[in-house]
């Protein structure tokens, strides 16, 4: 994959954006329903990584932040994710944005509408392709020459967005 070839080799910052308001996700299927049922929920060996990692570039002065566009009425599946993703990231280091999609929506460059995507040091992109239903499909990575659009959209997500 070429985001972790870039996730593992960035300099200063990463930045994701997510805009669906569900993802299935196999490896999230048994822990997200334990969530539905009201169960106690354990990081599994992945998540555990994830937060190691975090951590490690926090303490090296890398950012990793994060926003997401959330709808007016939180589905289940943002409020799992809040619950196992966002709050444990945002302790070990990460900064964690939630934008209104209709504040979203007035940030976008006439014409611009991009998927989820990753964004190292504000100069190499990854485009997220996902079906209807929230299944990863493909990365697709975007050419230098459109880079400032979602170096743009960044910066004005972060600079409306809640932490």
């Amino acid at each position: 994959m070429q985001i972790e070839a870039l996730f593992n080799n960035f300099k200063k910052e990463v930045f994701r954006l997510e805009l669906l308001s569900s993802y299935a996700e196999k490896s999230e299927q048994e822990q997200f329903q334990k969530f539905k049922e009201g169960k106690a929920i354990k990081p599994d060996k992945e998540t555990k990584e994830f937060l190691r990692i975090i951590k490690k570039f926090s303490k090296e002065g890398k950012k990793i932040i994060r926003a997401h566009v959330i709808p007016k009425r939180l589905t289940d599946y943002l409020r799992f994710e809040i619950k196992t993703g966002y709050i444990p990231q945002s302790k070990a280091g990460a900064q964690v944005y939630l934008v209104n999609c209709e504040d979203y929506k007035k940030l976008l460059e006439k014409g611009f509408k991009p998927n989820d995507f990753w964004l190292f040091d504000d100069n190499k992109v990854v485009e997220l392709v996902y079906g209807k239903k929230g299944r990863f499909i493909k990365e697709r990575v975007i050419g230098k020459k459109h880079v400032k659009k979602y170096v743009a959209l960044k910066e004005a997500i972060l600079d409306n967005a809640t932490p």
